[in-house]
C-alpha cells in the first residue's frame, strides 16, 4: 500500500530562468560569435584584402577580354569563356562580402565608441607592408 505521506513528496526548488544578455547591436553580436574583436587593425587587414581583390578583378577582367577575343577568333571554346566569367564573378562576390564585413567592423567600432554608426567612418587605408616572400633569400 502507498501511504499518503509518500504521495505528497516535497517538490524541488525552482531555479529562475536564465535570460541571455541582449547584444548592443547586430554588428557587435556577429563579432562575439566569431571571437574576433572589432579593431582598427582588422579594418586595415580588410582594406588590404579588398585592395588585392580589386586588382585581381581588374586582371581577371583583362583575362576574360582576352579569352573572349580568342573565342571570337575560334581559338578558345565557350567553356573557357564560361570558366573565366565564373572566376571573375566569384572574385567580385568575395570583394563584396569583404566590404560588408568591413562595414560591420566599422559599425561595431562606432557602437563601442558611443557614436552613431551611420555618422562613423574609418578611412580606408590598406597596410603598406611588403609581402614576406619578397624578403626571403633562396640559396
Amino acid at each position: 500500500m502507498i501511504s499518503s505521506a509518500s504521495a505528497a513528496a516535497p517538490s524541488k526548488p525552482r531555479k529562475p530562468p536564465i535570460r541571455p544578455t541582449p547584444p548592443t547591436s547586430k554588428a557587435f553580436a556577429s563579432f562575439s560569435t566569431r571571437n574576433s574583436p572589432p579593431t582598427i587593425s582588422r579594418c586595415r587587414q580588410l582594406d588590404t584584402q579588398i585592395a588585392l581583390l580589386r586588382r585581381t578583378v581588374e586582371t581577371l577582367q583583362k583575362g576574360l577580354d582576352l579569352v573572349n577575343s580568342r573565342h571570337n577568333g575560334g581559338v578558345a571554346s565557350g567553356l573557357d569563356v564560361t570558366q573565366e566569367e565564373t572566376l571573375l564573378n566569384t572574385t567580385r562576390t568575395q570583394a563584396i562580402l569583404l566590404r560588408q564585413e568591413r562595414k560591420q567592423f566599422e559599425d561595431a567600432i562606432a557602437v563601442l565608441t558611443g557614436k552613431p554608426a551611420p555618422d562613423f567612418h574609418v578611412a580606408e587605408r590598406p597596410l603598406a607592408a611588403e609581402p614576406l616572400i619578397s624578403k626571403l633569400h633562396f640559396l
